[in-house]
């Protein structure tokens, strides 16, 4: 027989650097017993996120909360003041509401383009001063044109949410990207539910005759600066929470950009990790793993059984070559086993042994593609425009539901509402909020360790369907308000409709910017979260026009049984 024979075919495996399985695996018998060595790149417990980079994204998220759904709290009441006529009281508050998304729609792109040119600092710096300034002037318009112009502006010069997810991929690895993503859906649920709260107690506040006695000469009948502009304090609160994320930027933000800084590549943890491994295995020293520019990184490593002696018979050194990827997303590995068989003129009797040789390719190119990612957009990978594509239709969804319920909880019971007065409507979207942040920072990493980003995105939108299913219903128990038994059961549907909504955002939001996060290349990642953001931002443009004129159909068409379905049919 010959000394050396292939003992099993060779076999590959494939591994998504975001999950948790090893990025390496090889059977190494010892002793006539199999031994399995693995080197993960999952999810290390004891990994520390950066501190500084959470705190800045998490609060600069809670700002963004704040300009998008801030106005919505008083927005009609300025189109009142401002002098639109009743009919049209309606049109101008959906554009009022529009006119932020519309404009970042047009120019996220730009701005991750920005971001990969010439780094995410400066392009997070911009944003944060340019939205406080527009905020500002937003509070002093004196016409509906004026004020439009002034909230498109702060969409136009704002690109901050998708350089925001650019910076926490650069900063984080596969170990703890998914808990450090997660900070994004806490602050949002935190914005989403101080954000109406605190605005609306602003606006207006020499309504109030205990706050126009607090504030003085600020609410002076004749010279009172919040009697001739009312709606300033709540964007001057915008203004210095913008301010603010401002000085956090310069503080707490180095540039995440540049490839020289090596501490922010996860490829560096991951060499040494490896090397480490496969010393403590072999007991065998490897060579200094140098690293090595290439679009194909490739891993090989040879281990023996019985250590240097069957090494030396399968005429293979134990050797091992790292390369230092940009990005990388899926590794493909191939392992061969070998049987190796002393000849008689043996000094010592070895009756069998075996090797195993593995070889791991860190993929930047689709399998089967033939075309790397370098040379061809990632606009044309399909992957990565399904991901934008579905990112956008969950935030038409989203900011549905969010534009309506307001009008739906508040509307006549007769015309398909809940018949809810504002304190009441405000528990139920407080509920929201403390729901979303509880989701968040208990049930949501456990939820992506166990189903993954991707099955989480699944799971959102199948609850997302129960919610438009439950939603209706709670309005058509709200009929038999006579009977405490159905008014009751009214309220738990409509509790339970909610927790389903806030499973179903808390889910799928954040699984779906880690997804987009991870199909793009490092230096592609600026642009690519700028398209997701002007993808978002476009749903978002849209979305309360047609839930608004949606909803205004359905309550015409009163003589259909669940027309208020419709508004939420759409939403899904």
């Amino acid at each position: 027989r010959s000394p050396l024979s292939r003992r099993t075919p060779t076999k590959t495996h494939d591994m998504s650097a975001d999950e948790k399985k090893p990025l390496l695996q090889s059977a190494i018998p010892a002793n006539g017993s199999a031994r399995e060595t693995s080197i993960h790149t999952a999810q290390d417990e004891g990994e520390e996120l950066p501190v500084g980079i959470i705190i800045m994204c998490g609060f600069l998220q809670v700002v963004e909360a704040f300009n998008i759904f801030g106005v919505f709290a008083y927005a009609v009441f300025m189109v009142r003041s401002l002098g639109a006529s009743e009919r049209s009281v309606g049109f101008f508050t959906g554009l009022f509401g529009s006119a932020w998304p519309l404009a970042q729609a047009l120019t996220a792109w730009y701005w991750g383009l920005l971001a990969d040119r010439h780094g995410r600092r400066p392009a997070l710096l911009i944003g944060a001063a340019a939205t406080a300034f527009f905020s500002l002037c937003f509070g002093f318009s004196r016409s509906i044109g004026q004020a439009l112009l002034l909230r498109a502006l702060g969409g136009v010069f704002n690109g901050n949410s998708g350089v925001l997810k650019t910076v926490m991929a650069d900063s984080t690895t596969p170990r703890n990207q998914a808990r450090a993503f997660s900070v994004f859906g806490v602050c949002y649920s935190v914005g989403l539910m101080l954000a109406p709260s605190f605005c609306s107690l602003l606006a207006r506040p020499c309504t109030s005759p205990s706050a126009a006695a607090l504030l003085g000469d600020l609410c002076d009948v004749q010279h009172g600066l919040f009697v001739a502009y009312p709606f300033l304090p709540p964007c001057l609160l915008q203004a210095s929470l913008s301010l603010a994320g401002f000085c956090l930027v310069v503080f707490l933000l180095e540039e995440t950009r540049w490839e020289a800084e090596e501490t922010n590549q996860p490829w560096l943890a991951d060499k040494a990790s490896i090397r480490s491994r496969f010393t403590g295995e072999l007991g065998l020293s490897l060579p200094v793993l140098e690293d090595q520019e290439s679009d194909e990184e490739e891993a090989a490593f040879g281990s023996a059984t019985f250590s240097r002696q069957i090494s030396s018979a399968l005429r293979e050194e134990v050797r091992a070559l790292l390369t230092t990827p940009v990005s990388y997303r899926s590794v493909d590995c191939n392992f061969e086993s070998w049987d190796a068989f002393s000849g008689p003129t043996s000094m010592r009797t070895v009756s069998v042994g075996s090797a195993s040789l593995g070889s791991c390719k860190l993929m930047n190119i689709d399998r089967g593609s033939g075309s790397s990612e370098t040379e061809r957009s990632p606009l044309e990978n399909p992957t990565v425009c399904l991901t934008i594509l579905t990112y956008m239709c969950m935030c038409f969804g989203q900011v549905v539901v969010d534009e309506v319920f307001p009008i739906y909880a508040s509307a006549r019971v007769v015309d398909g509402g809940l018949g809810l007065d504002s304190h009441q409507i405000g528990i139920v979207l407080l509920w929201i909020g403390v729901m979303l942040f509880g989701f968040q920072i208990w049930v949501w990493p456990k939820a992506v360790a166990q189903y993954g980003a991707v099955g989480c995105v699944r799971i959102g939108s199948v609850v997302f369907l129960v919610t438009t299913v439950v939603y209706p219903l709670a309005s058509v128990l709200r009929g038999f308000e006579d009977n405490a038994f159905f008014l009751a059961v009214s309220w738990a549907t409509l509790l339970f409709g909610t927790t389903c909504r806030t499973i179903a955002q808390g889910s799928s939001f954040t699984a779906i910017i880690l997804c987009i996060a991870n199909s793009a290349r490092r230096s592609e990642r600026g642009r690519i979260n700028g398209l997701a953001q002007a993808a978002a931002a476009s749903g978002r443009c849209i979305g309360p026009t047609i839930g608004g004129l949606l909803w205004s159909f359905s309550v015409t068409v009163d003589f259909i049984p669940l027309h208020q379905c419709l508004v939420f049919a759409l939403a899904f």
